[in-house]
């Protein structure tokens, strides 16, 4: 005969009681335990996927655009291009004092700042559009021997070339290669653009490193007259052949044309240049130009052989420019244009009453 012996059973599970045989067991968890428990969890996954995921796919998506640029580097990084274009002479280009750009070969002039950062941007923003040929065999296929252009970068920290060939399947896209490896890359770098970066279009074609704000006198020898003006304030004045108030629209016009004044085309070798200096005669304009108390001047000289162009001169250490004749035409060359021409001169903010008086 067996016998069964019971007794009474306590049993605690997160909080819970037992009676005896475990009959009457409750479980009275507190909802803020269930709460604080699933709030951790949250709290870890979030600290996973920001610690972890997150940063991971981040560090993935900037390997990936790495892969598609074309240069690692900035402008603040370059000191020097060297662009050799097929069948033509290497150009120069090296950044001086204050970060300017100075055409240094084939010959030392001020570089056009926004055209050299042109090329730099160009690379910069540029992306390879996919691997063409991962062993840089048939170069010539691509337009790469010899290649149209031939980029050299002198950086702070190293040296970087670049070949580009002809243009892809789209018009818009050119085949790359850097030296430093044998891939051949399709890629979207503008062709109009990285292709035509001339010595002409490199070098700076203002005639005069001014800004019109800072201008202050001005002297117009005409061969038919003479006119002397200058700033007061904001106003301009006539001061000879007479004195009176400036027509101040036309000034600002002929201002901003100076600031503007541009060379459609440069004589830079020494015998030509003397050659057309001897035949110049007497100048058709001359313009004295004065700010801060800096003086410019230019001359204009007509072109017996071209009814489009006249001929510009500085300093005898600058070359002989030649400048669209629209542009020295648009200079005023008479008293009436110069002058301000409004009857009554009042400034109408200032003005309270008027009065009209008619004959009876």
């Amino acid at each position: 005969m067996s016998r069964s012996f019971s007794s009474p059973v306590s049993c605690s599970v997160l909080g819970s009681s037992c009676g005896k045989n475990g009959v009457g067991c409750n479980n009275p968890m507190k909802p803020y335990v269930v709460t604080l428990t699933l709030g951790g969890l949250l709290v870890l996954g979030l600290i996973y996927l920001y610690a972890v995921e997150f940063p991971d796919a981040q560090r993935k998506a900037e390997e990936e655009q790495r892969t598609k640029q074309l240069v690692s580097f900035q402008s603040d990084d370059v000191r020097r291009i060297t662009l050799q274009y097929r069948d033509q002479d290497a150009i120069d280009v090296e950044k001086g004092p204050g970060g300017h750009w100075w055409l240094v070969k084939p010959l030392h002039y001020r570089a056009d700042h926004a055209e050299v950062e042109d090329i730099i941007r160009d690379l910069v923003i540029a992306n390879v559009t996919r691997v063409i040929n991962e062993s840089g065999s048939n170069l010539g296929d691509y337009g790469l021997a010899p290649p149209q252009l031939t980029l050299s970068f002198a950086l702070n920290d190293r040296d970087e070339q670049f070949l580009i060939g002809e243009r892809g399947p789209i018009s818009a896209q050119l085949y790359f290669k850097r030296t430093s490896g044998p891939q051949i890359y399709l890629t979207s770098l503008p062709d109009r653009d990285i292709l035509s970066k001339t010595q002409y279009i490199l070098r700076r074609k203002e005639l005069f490193e001014l800004d019109r704000e800072d201008i202050d006198r001005l002297t117009l020898e005409h061969q038919t007259g003479a006119f002397s003006l200058f700033k007061t304030e904001h106003t301009w004045f006539l001061d000879a052949p007479i004195e009176f108030l400036a027509d101040q629209s036309v000034i600002g016009a002929l201002l901003f044309q100076i600031e503007n004044l541009k060379a459609g085309k440069f004589i830079d070798d020494s015998e030509e240049q003397k050659n057309i200096r001897a035949q110049l005669g007497l100048p058709k304009l001359v313009m004295h130009i004065q700010a801060n108390d800096v003086p410019y001047a230019v001359q204009f000289f007509a072109s017996s052989d071209n009814a489009e162009w006249v001929y510009a001169t500085t300093t005898p250490d600058f070359p002989v420019f030649i400048v669209s004749r629209q542009t020295f035409q648009r200079i005023p060359n008479t008293l009436f244009t110069l002058r301000n021409k409004h009857l009554v001169v009042v400034d109408r903010a200032l003005g309270t009453d008027l009065v009209i008086t008619t004959p009876n």
